[in-house]
């Protein structure tokens, strides 16, 4: 276990880090090459180059090179000493690091008797904790300067319990907006897209702490309130609300630099919204600020991106570029064992299917969806489940294998009772998939009742019904094809 987790802290380690984890080994030892742990490293580091941890083989390597009986102990020095180094590299570049390392500083000068110049590293790491509404922090520099102050200065302690008062409001308040925002996440996470009807999404709406939220609050209460806002516009399928309230978080980040994993998040959600109102000029151009604002470190190369990617790809017809990013993750998806795919790659094996399956690539499309099944985590998806179930029912009719579709479509029917009652969009598809059974001999008669079906789709208010369907599938378009 422990090996598998220096594997994945030297596969996330920069350039720069692992330079200075060199660098930092040299406090340590003059002979590099002798130490047991460096041994380890240098092992280690060769299967990262290669992105396959093979357990097995490298403790075989590791063990031609050092006592077997010291490797215990050396495997646990070289874990801390990684998780120091990164620690002493990122000590002036995080804040909440930056403030911490000077709250130390000031209880060891203190201690040694050096009280003004503590105190004087105090005060700095006060305007920090201000400047980046850190509170706890805040509250810990108060605290100790209440307690090393001379008691003899009332009016300064006064002053002091005031500003922890004010503290100690803000951070009540922060904490229970994080509460509601994490609430509107998890929703969010496990239901994907809500009907306008659930109760769920109206008590959310209705939580006085939307509107509670004022100009005495925090930047990043502001902000994580903006952000629950468009998770719940989000989940009503209101895209034009989520762009409008994630520019309102990105807005307090640029004044005030405080939260960048939540622009991450606003990027994210911008770039969906914009692909599901179709405007591609937005899309592309948050695309871009994204890419400058250096915030793909994040999530550019994982899953969420290759996510949207391809639903880029199939909402705007980008069939080529959608085959070669389709062709680059079955390189890496087919290759893993499939206990080893992750949530987030069993989530992005999803968006694949409903791209193929668009395209009328329904070969590939099955071959993915049977690769899906087999996969740890497709119980996590409920409603996005049901969509590959659809995809799954039209590539079968598409390919010709009719006699599967009935029991396809009686197991979808119970599928989707389970999670809510049918209401006519269900009914329609239930319908389409009990007629496309093989039955039809006549193509007058099957164009005819293509016509029916596409006249029916029309005549549906889709905003009024389950809109997570159409997030993921153009059924207009699939319609409209079969006349």
């Amino acid at each position: 276990m422990l090996l598998k987790e220096i594997f994945e802290i030297i596969s996330k380690m920069n350039k720069s880090e692992k330079s200075f984890f060199k660098r930092y080994c040299k406090l340590y030892s003059n002979n590099l090459n002798t130490r047991n742990y460096l041994v380890i490293y240098e092992e280690t580091y060769k299967q990262v180059k290669t992105g396959v941890f093979d357990e097995e083989r490298l403790m075989k390597v590791i063990k031609r090179k050092i006592d077997p009986k010291h490797f215990s102990n050396a495997k646990q020095y070289l874990h801390q000493q990684l998780l120091n180094s990164l620690l002493t590299y990122h000590k002036n570049s995080d804040p909440y690091l930056k403030i911490s390392n000077m709250i130390q500083a000031n209880i060891i000068l203190h201690k040694k008797g050096l009280f003004m110049m503590g105190m004087r590293i105090l005060g700095k790491a006060k305007k920090e904790a201000i400047a980046t509404e850190n509170l706890p922090h805040q509250l810990a520099v108060i605290d100790i300067t209440s307690q090393m102050i001379n008691m003899r200065d009332p009016d300064f302690h006064v002053d002091l319990r005031k500003e922890a008062q004010l503290a100690n409001k803000q951070y009540d308040e922060l904490n229970e907006v994080y509460i509601f925002y994490n609430k509107c996440v998890g929703l969010f996470m496990s239901e994907f897209a809500l009907h306008p009807k659930d109760n769920r999404i109206k008590e959310l709406y209705e939580n006085d702490l939307i509107n509670r939220v004022s100009e005495s609050s925090t930047n990043k209460a502001k902000a994580y309130i903006f952000c629950a806002r468009s998770i719940l516009a989000m989940m009503l399928g209101k895209f034009e609300e989520v762009i409008a309230y994630e520019e309102k978080v990105i807005n307090v980040h640029k004044e005030n630099q405080l939260l960048e994993i939540l622009m991450v998040k606003s990027h994210q959600h911008i770039l969906t919204a914009a692909i599901q109102r179709k405007d591609e000029a937005t899309y592309l151009a948050y695309k871009t600020l994204f890419l400058q604002l250096e915030l793909s470190k994040y999530v550019w190369s994982t899953a969420f991106l290759k996510k949207v990617e391809l639903s880029y790809c199939r909402v705007f017809n980008k069939r080529e570029e959608g085959l070669a990013l389709v062709a680059q993750l079955k390189d890496q998806y087919f290759a893993k064992p499939l206990e080893d795919i992750t949530p987030n790659e069993s989530l992005v094996t999803i968006y694949l299917i409903c791209f193929l399956c668009q395209i009328g690539e329904y070969q590939a499309t099955l071959d993915w969806i049977l690769f899906w099944y087999d996969t740890p985590y497709t119980s996590l998806y409920g409603k996005r489940r049901l969509v590959v179930k659809v995809m799954e029912l039209i590539t079968h009719i598409e390919l010709g294998n009719s006699l599967l579709v009935p029991s396809l479509n009686n197991a979808l029917k119970r599928d989707i009772q389970k999670q809510f009652e049918p209401e006519a969009f269900e009914k329609l598809l239930f319908s389409f998939f009990y007629k496309m059974d093989g039955s039809f001999t006549d193509k007058e008669q099957l164009q005819a009742f293509y016509q029916t079906t596409n006249d029916n789709f029309l005549a549906i208010d889709l905003r009024q019904h389950h809109h997570f369907w159409f997030q993921l599938f153009d059924f207009k378009q699939y319609f409209q094809n079969k006349l």
